[in-house]
């Protein structure tokens, strides 16, 4: 899923990457994409452009691991900067994904 994802569009910086990691006791899949911050102080200098574009990014990994979660039944929790921001669980993000992370950063953008 996150090599199609990554040959899907251009990314800003880089398409995300595959992360698998087994300690011994429990294999962690995932996936990572690196952004720029529109955090304080940085987020004024970051162009609108590309902090819209890192949304449609974000947004597009979201749908991707909302359609493998209804498909598979997966459990998928994201982070930003080891944050946890939330998770997608039977195929529907929770409301700090939807609300939290994505429809703040368009308020935050003037898209909703």
């Amino acid at each position: 899923m996150v090599t199609t994802l990554s040959k899907s569009r251009t990314w800003v910086i880089g398409p995300p990457t595959l992360a698998d990691e087994n300690d011994g006791e429990v294999r962690w899949i995932g996936g990572s994409l690196e952004i720029y911050t529109a955090l304080p102080p940085f987020g004024a200098d970051l162009p609108k452009d590309v902090d819209r574009r890192h949304l449609e990014e974000v947004t597009a990994i979201v749908d991707a691991m909302t359609k493998l979660s209804g498909q598979t039944d997966l459990e998928i929790s994201f982070t930003l900067d080891q944050t946890y921001v939330g998770r997608i669980k039977g195929g529907k993000p929770d409301s700090m994904i939807q609300v939290g992370l994505l429809g703040e950063w368009k308020k935050a953008l003037g898209i909703a």
